[in-house]
């Protein structure tokens, strides 16, 4: 590529500024720069950049734009160099990705794409460094592509990274994700995929198609069920079930199920008229009515004895399965995400069973797998129905008690206010174990923020043997009762009646449950909670709400973060003051002083010879001034 015209086109505007704007409109040297500079427009941001402003400069014959135009042009040279390629100026393809252009110099960007791009001790510190103090460092085009790369990084650790930080992007990523993909590739492309189908979806369509010839393993398992979303790749999927063999046929077999549609449907049952049980095994991934409707038409004619006679479920786990037999665990994930009359039924069956002793019962069956499936199947679905026969189960039916986690879905995503309810819960707790024990703990652990919205994940759809890759659903939460929930549970949390004896085994409850519900960007809420906090004595785990909470100059918690570690070096020093201590610098040094002289001491749990001393001295010498 010619860089040539840029040079040309400073040549000229230095030109115009001694000259005067004045005479701008007349200067067709300068017209004529400005065309010839217009091909680049496509070669990166920063050109399209220049583009704008000398169009805009010939346009309004501002002073103020062509000093403006001059400065950019003149930091683009300078990092430019004097290169020059001789060759003739090409139309390169435009990256939708919307990059900022930073004001930052490629020297202080240089570490950070170099620890994404290269294996290495101290790589991933750097990165992790990075993305809790700067994140808005990941939103330069210099660097999204090399986080892209870091998907393949060869230590887990970074690959890990980098999928949090693609994941927090978003959908913005997705042009570089598909540039370069190769459907035979390792690691780095799976997890491509993984965010191409999340982002993408059905407007990916063309794109697994393009891709499915040439695929292979589990790519090609990944893109033959990604063809789900789109009805119109019906016809395929069917002729993909009849020609693939084993987990391939699986894949286009589960994607069928997914479709909603009348011939989808009529394929699928002609194919359990053969197959029962094969498809009985994979109507789990299904969430739809006509899959509702024959997931309980299944179940009804798979649990039969030895002499034809129907069974209840709760007499399933005596059975084993075999050609026309089911056992529990495949009817309880049948169940997942089904709804309607029918389905409703399933669950009621337990209080109709006669002589039935619900305490056998939960000691035979893992009862706990229902509630589960019965509440993921309300994240999914979102259905009314299932939402009040949670109600009635953990309330009034002989079930009583035995279905708290779908109870807690069901009225966290109904419309009515739940805080009364959930308040008169809390309140009924009679001792501080039963209260970190009690089951509504557990449910509020899936409340997270999501993209700005407080959402519940299902987790337990996470193992699809299909694909092999996690899958999860997630609910909206109806009511604004993030904040509401915050302070409730804030009353309990280390309250009055919390024996702090017992907190180093329940406390983690609690605390997991209010760092998801904080959201980092409501200023008032993180004070709030940060307050709350620092009024007890600080805990080993505080330290990540406080970080949660932006708190900063939160005396001794350095010390709390080191006291029981089991060794402690200039790596955990380096991971402590610039990664999890948030704090002004001459804080931090004196929290950094402060903790090495308790180790010269050996009040920690760690005992420091005088060496390992010496060398988180020299550490804190050599970091003073980044601290």
């Amino acid at each position: 590529m010619n860089i040539a015209p840029i040079y040309e086109l400073k040549s000229r505007l230095r030109a115009a500024a001694i000259a005067g704007t004045n005479l701008l409109s007349e200067d067709f040297r300068l017209k004529k720069a400005v065309e010839g500079f217009a091909p680049l427009a496509k070669a990166s941001p920063v050109f399209a950049k220049i583009n704008e402003m000398t169009n805009a400069l010939l346009a309004d014959n501002s002073p103020a734009n062509l000093l403006d135009t001059i400065t950019l042009v003149d930091s683009v040279i300078t990092t430019l160099g004097t290169l020059d390629v001789k060759d003739e100026i090409e139309d390169l393809p435009l990256c939708e990705f919307e990059a900022e252009i930073m004001d930052i110099p490629c020297s202080k960007l240089k570490s950070l794409i170099d620890a994404l791009t290269t294996p290495g001790s101290g790589k991933y510190e750097i990165v992790r460094d990075a993305w809790d103090n700067n994140p808005e460092l990941f939103n330069d085009y210099r660097v999204t592509e090399p986080v892209v790369k870091a998907l393949g990084a060869k230590y887990s650790e970074t690959a890990d990274l980098a999928e949090k930080i693609v994941d927090k992007i978003g959908s913005r990523m997705l042009p570089l994700l598909k540039k370069g993909f190769d459907p035979k590739g390792g690691s780095e492309m799976l997890r491509r995929f993984n965010f191409i189908e999340d982002f993408g979806g059905a407007a990916e369509n063309d794109f697994y198609l393009t891709h499915l010839d040439n695929s292979e393993k589990l790519m090609r398992r990944r893109l033959i069920y990604a063809l789900r979303f789109n009805a119109e790749n019906l016809d395929r999927l069917i002729e993909l079930s009849k020609t693939e063999k084993g987990k391939f046929k699986q894949a286009a077999l589960g994607a069928i199920i997914n479709i909603d549609s009348p011939e989808a449907e009529k394929y699928i049952r002609e194919y359990a008229e053969k197959k029962r049980y094969e498809i009985f095994l994979l109507i789990r991934y299904g969430s739809s009515r006509w899959t509702s409707v024959l997931t309980a038409e299944l179940m009804e004619r798979l649990l039969t004895d030895n002499f034809g006679s129907p069974y209840p479920l709760s007499h399933a786990p005596n059975k084993t399965p075999g050609k026309d037999k089911a056992a529990w665990m495949d009817c309880i994930y049948a169940l997942m995400g089904k709804f309607g009359p029918e389905v409703e039924e399933i669950y009621r069956e337990f209080r109709q069973t006669q002589n039935f002793d619900p305490d056998i019962i939960n000691r035979e069956l893992p009862v706990w797998q229902l509630d589960r499936v019965l509440g993921e199947s309300i994240i999914q679905t979102d259905d009314d129905g299932l939402k009040k026969l949670a109600i009635e189960l953990n309330t009034q039916s002989i079930m009583k008690g035995r279905y708290p986690l779908s109870e807690v879905f069901a009225r966290l995503t109904s419309d009515e206010d739940c805080l009364p309810w959930l308040k008169e819960k809390l309140d009924s707790v009679p001792t501080d174990r039963d209260l970190m024990d009690n089951s509504l703990l557990k449910p509020l652990e899936s409340v997270y923020l999501r993209n700005g919205h407080y959402v519940i994940s299902g987790q337990l759809y996470a193992d699809n043997e299909l694909i092999d890759k996690p899958i999860f659903n997630y609910g909206k939460l109806r009511q604004p009762i993030a904040t509401k929930v915050t302070d409730l549970i804030l009353t309990y949390y280390k309250g009055d009646n919390v024996d702090m004896k017992n907190w180093a085994m329940h406390g983690p409850y609690f605390e997991r449950v209010i760092y998801e519900f904080i959201n980092p960007d409501d200023k008032e809420m993180c004070k709030r909670v940060s307050d709350y906090i620092q009024k007890f004595p600080l805990e080993r785990t505080d330290i990540h709400l406080l970080k949660r909470c932006g708190a900063r100059n939160v005396k001794g918690l350095a010390y709390v973060y080191a006291k029981d570690m089991d060794r402690w070096d200039t790596y955990l020093m380096n991971k402590c003051f610039k990664m999890m201590i948030l704090g002004d610098r001459d804080f931090k040094i004196a929290e950094a002083e402060q903790l090495i002289e308790l180790a010269a001491k050996r009040k920690l749990l760690y005992k420091p010879d005088e060496q390992q001393i010496r060398l988180l001295r020299n550490w804190l010498d050599a970091n003073r001034e980044t601290l």
